[in-house]
């Protein structure tokens, strides 16, 4: 059983993705005004998040039906297969760095790649290189490894001793445990490496959090404990318009925050790569209003926020962004060799504005040809077999 919506959301965060990344390359005057600028939480969020809850839903009902065994194996075999594609990208970024070496051409994203080719691989193959735009997979990887373990204690009723303990690493995050761990690795590297970027941007202690307690949300729902009809009534309204309030209040500091401004925020509130609070406070508000759009928003009594619900649920289950969300890791894949690509054919001289928009506006386009291509490959062998 899939969720559409949940598919039509991660299709929605992929392309958000894509266009912030992308006008990272182009400096496209359509692209300066996007999520980030109203939003502490983000894309990244939203679909790291999706991804703890879909896991729970999904292995929770294998533990239930097949067993503990074959659960943790399934698991596994995604452990495997998303670091097969974490690994494909890696090698065509060195592809890509090693053409414009060829070429003699300076590629300021492909920098750490083109100076140091065999080692750059070799630590982001260990997901442990701090290159933009690839941290979510290695991320992945590491979460999903260790969820066999910690589906099982779910399971046996250690819901909230799971929720404590992540809480807890969270705050260590904050406190600058994992940044302390990088430095003791930099350390240990010869001098002549040491610039070398260790470590992915985001911070697994702090952005775990995120992820476990959208697996325990899964979890929930895959054993019958959703707590759907519980938060999220439609004759309950206080809380909406409570979050609805947190967003704005969010958004209007995020307009503020600016060096024109009140300038940046301590980094114990404002850090992305620790996931601080302002974020989580962010995500939380952001998710649950579009939580009730989904679920409760049209049975409730206010117009327009029938018809936002209405909305929300046509945006989330257009078939183009299930589909593309049904192949969310062939799709991010892509997207991270398709903006490298991009890098790379368009050097370090800006494009005219003009050719920039046009590339802003089709940016989506790569990402919706690797969904292609992949549900294509999968009914080949279907059909083999």
């Amino acid at each position: 059983m899939r969720y559409q919506s949940l598919d039509g959301l991660r299709g929605l965060f992929l392309i958000l993705m894509m266009e912030a990344h992308v006008n990272a390359v182009l400096r496209s005057g359509l692209g300066r005004l996007d999520h980030h600028d109203v939003s502490w939480a983000d894309a990244a969020h939203g679909f790291v998040l999706l991804s703890g809850l879909v896991a729970g839903l999904v292995y929770t009902r294998i533990l239930a039906r097949d067993g503990a065994s074959r659960m943790t194996r399934s698991m596994l075999d995604r452990v495997r297969t998303v670091y097969a594609y974490h690994a494909a990208t890696v090698l065509a970024l060195l592809a890509l760095a090693l053409a414009a070496l060829a070429l003699g051409r300076s590629v300021p994203l492909l920098a750490p790649v083109m100076e140091h080719p065999a080692m750059m691989t070799a630590l982001a193959l260990g997901l442990v290189a701090d290159l933009d735009f690839l941290d979510i997979l290695p991320m992945y990887v590491v979460f999903m490894a260790v969820s066999p373990g910690l589906l099982r204690w779910m399971w046996r009723g250690r819901l909230f001793p799971i929720l404590a303990a992540s809480g807890a690493l969270w705050l260590m995050a904050q406190g600058g445990l994992g940044g302390w761990f990088m430095s003791r690795i930099e350390a240990w590297l010869p001098r002549n490496l040491s610039d070398l970027p260790i470590g992915i941007f985001f911070d697994l202690m702090g952005w775990q959090l995120v992820f476990v307690v959208g697996m325990a949300l899964g979890h929930l729902v895959a054993t019958g404990r959703n707590p759907a009809p519980t938060l999220l009534r439609p004759d309950r309204q206080g809380p909406v318009w409570a979050a609805l309030g947190v967003i704005v209040a969010l958004a209007v500091l995020r307009l503020l925050v600016k060096p024109t401004s009140f300038g940046p925020l301590p980094p114990l509130l404002d850090d992305k790569a620790r996931n601080s609070v302002i974020y989580l406070l962010s995500l939380v508000a952001n998710g649950y209003v579009v939580a009730w759009l989904l679920v409760a928003a049209q049975a409730a009594s206010t117009p327009w926020l029938r018809a936002a619900g209405r909305g929300l649920t046509g945006i989330a289950t257009w078939r183009p962004l299930v589909f593309l969300g049904q192949h969310s890791l062939q799709a991010f894949a892509a997207h991270v060799v398709y903006v490298y690509a991009l890098a790379l054919a368009i050097g370090p001289t800006p494009l005219d504005q003009g050719p920039a928009a046009v590339l802003f506006l089709t940016s989506p386009a790569p990402l919706f040809l690797a969904a292609w291509l992949h549900s294509a490959a999968r009914h080949r062998r279907l059909g083999a077999a």
